[in-house]
């Protein structure tokens, strides 16, 4: 069965069991309706079985369609104002296309973060640290410093690295509470395309990291929901089970080891 899209005009071809359904069209992903079988007749679901329309997209991987810009752009929107709809269409296979939107955008936002702390970074701010000894301040700022600097030039390769650690944290929690339901590289893109944009804040000073922390979690759980077709309950506790209980551990230990040197540095 071949359908012409009404919004971008290209002819699609469709395997029959999917007449008279609603999907969206793999060039531009606007949803059309697919005509009945001919004669009049159409396939009941149990007729068509579990076929589904194609995935297609998001915007990012239409380029050829839709140019650089259209397809930057459309992806953009897509994730953060309707990710509903581009995580429920987006396909589920393919790392390159993935990789390349998190070395530009992800690597982006990486970048212009840290630079932004390497800009208004101010020693001072250590003197509150508990056990704080000025004689040894001097390396320990040039540290921070070149590790600043250091993320400034690896911007796009740290954000590659991060996105494979968080979208494992995501799909092995997923695991955990049952609802990994498609392999690790769907949830991969899933997170990719989901913190490479809301990471776009950072590049904003002062609230920026805030709104891209709070989104990008928003599109972990919406993300996780539609591509592996769970409940949100189910995928919130997934996705959130492994980046929060590490993080609330590593804070507490850190604030552990920074009352210890305290003591020790007393006790000296």
């Amino acid at each position: 069965m071949q359908v012409q899209c009404p919004c971008c005009g290209g002819l699609v071809t469709l395997p029959d069991e999917l007449a008279g359904r609603v999907g969206s069209c793999p060039a531009c992903g606007r949803q059309i309706q697919l005509p009945a079988l001919a004669g009049g007749a159409q396939r009941t679901d149990s007729e068509a079985g579990s076929g589904e329309m194609p995935r297609g997209g998001p915007d990012w991987e239409r380029r050829n369609q839709l140019g650089w810009f259209g397809g930057l752009l459309g992806t953009v929107k897509g994730v953060l104002f309707d990710p509903v709809r581009t995580f429920g269409e987006m396909k589920l296979e393919g790392y390159g296309p993935a990789l390349g939107y998190t070395a530009i955008f992800g690597g982006l936002g990486t970048s212009v973060a840290a630079l932004w702390q390497l800009l208004f970074f101010d020693p001072r701010q250590l003197e509150a640290m508990p056990g704080y000894q000025p004689d040894v301040i001097g390396p320990i700022v040039a540290g921070i410093k070149a590790w600043l600097l250091a993320m400034v030039i690896l911007g796009p390769l740290l954000a590659i690295l991060s996105t494979f650690v968080v979208a494992a944290m995501v799909h092995l929690g997923l695991m955990i509470v049952g609802g990994a339901r498609q392999p690790f590289e769907a949830t991969f893109r899933a997170v990719a395309y989901g913190s490479s944009t809301a990471g776009l804040f950072r590049v904003l000073p002062a609230c920026g990291g805030v709104v891209a922390i709070v989104w990008i979690v928003v599109l972990w759980i919406i993300g996780a929901a539609r591509v592996h077709n769970v409940p949100y309950g189910k995928a919130a506790l997934g996705a959130l089970l492994l980046p929060v209980g590490l993080t609330l551990f590593c804070c507490c230990g850190g604030v552990l080891l920074m009352f210890l040197a305290a003591g020790l540095g007393s006790m000296g």
